[in-house]
C-alpha cells in the first residue's frame, strides 16, 4: 500500500512538471505489478 501511494505521488510531481508545458496530460492508470517484504509474502502481477 506505501508503495502503490508513493507511486502515486511521484507521478503527481511529474504530472505538475509536464503539465507547465503541455495542458493536455492525463494520467489514466496507476497500478502496483510488484511488491516484496511487509506483513505479507512477495507479490507479483
Amino acid at each position: 500500500m506505501e508503495t502503490w501511494a508513493t507511486a502515486s505521488i511521484a507521478t503527481l510531481a511529474v504530472f505538475d512538471t509536464c503539465r507547465a508545458v503541455e495542458r493536455s496530460i492525463i494520467i489514466s492508470q496507476t497500478q502496483v505489478l510488484e511488491k516484496a517484504g511487509g506483513k505479507f509474502r512477495d507479490w507479483k502481477f
